[in-house]
């Protein structure tokens, strides 16, 4: 039955990377989006002594030293920040940030996510005020966790420093939060729509409460575009689907071999 189990974990284990790899083409053009890497590792490896068949019962002997591998487990979907180029659209709502920090979003029940994306708009609040937010609404925060609010409508000419500093016609507003959190590919989670959880490990820190930014800039009217290399994610999708191929193959291999055993009479 082990033989079953390792072509069922190596199905499973290839989809999970085929998966991976068809969200990173399909989002090949989404800004902000991160490439998406998935690992491999083993589930168990036993060493089988001499004794573990019975010579006398089998008429065979397993080798001394044999070791048995039993399966295959995808790992954790890691996310790829680095290098993600900028591109210029002379939307003054369209934000990116030069560096590895990231926009902080505010979320339900006082929930906080980052993200790259930086395709932000004016969301009317019905109380005469506009909220700077994400396409889906979620509002932008602050340093202080604040949403960026201004009184008026979208018309207002709106501007951003390269540490974030907030102005509407030409007063000086808050200060736009970027964050930054250790090993982001590791301990950020993505939670959907461009936007990432921290774990407890990552340790956000909100990088320009105190007037610095030390290798971070705000650049407006520009986006992060995503980092997704095509001709590496089309041979990901390849391969994956070779992994699936082949580990379908040996699963029907095993049910034949496993068929041809049942028949056998003594």
């Amino acid at each position: 039955m082990q033989s079953f189990w390792n072509s069922v974990s190596g199905l499973n284990s290839s989809l999970s990377w085929l998966n991976t790899a068809a969200n990173n083409i399909s989002n090949e053009n989404t800004p902000g989006f991160a490439q998406q890497h998935v690992s491999f590792a083993d589930t168990l490896t036993r060493q089988m002594s001499a004794a573990s068949t019975a010579p006398a019962l089998a008429k065979r002997y397993t080798p001394p030293g044999w070791w048995s591998g039993s399966g295959v487990v995808s790992g954790n979907v890691e996310s790829q920040f680095s290098q993600m180029p900028l591109s210029t659209t002379g939307n003054p709502t369209d934000l990116a940030i030069q560096g590895n920090a990231f926009f902080l979003i505010g979320g339900p029940h006082q929930t906080t996510y980052l993200t790259k994306a930086g395709n932000f708009q004016w969301s009317p609040m019905g109380n005469g005020t506009m909220m700077l937010s994400t396409p889906q609404g979620q509002p932008v925060l602050d340093v202080n966790g604040k949403p960026v609010v201004v009184q008026g409508t979208s018309s207002s000419t709106f501007g951003v420093s390269p540490g974030g500093k907030v102005t509407i016609d030409g007063k000086a507003g808050p200060t736009l939060a970027m964050v930054d959190v250790s090993l982001p590919g590791q301990n950020l989670s993505p939670v959907g729509n461009n936007l990432y959880q921290a774990s407890s490990s990552a340790a956000p820190v909100v990088i320009n409460k105190t007037g610095t930014s030390v290798g971070n800039s705000i650049v407006q009217g520009a986006l992060s575009q995503s980092n997704v290399n095509l001709t590496s994610a089309m041979t990901d999708m390849l391969s994956a689907q070779r992994m699936f191929d082949l580990n379908s193959q040996a699963l029907q291999l095993d049910n034949l071999m496993s068929q041809t055993a049942v028949s056998i009479r003594p």
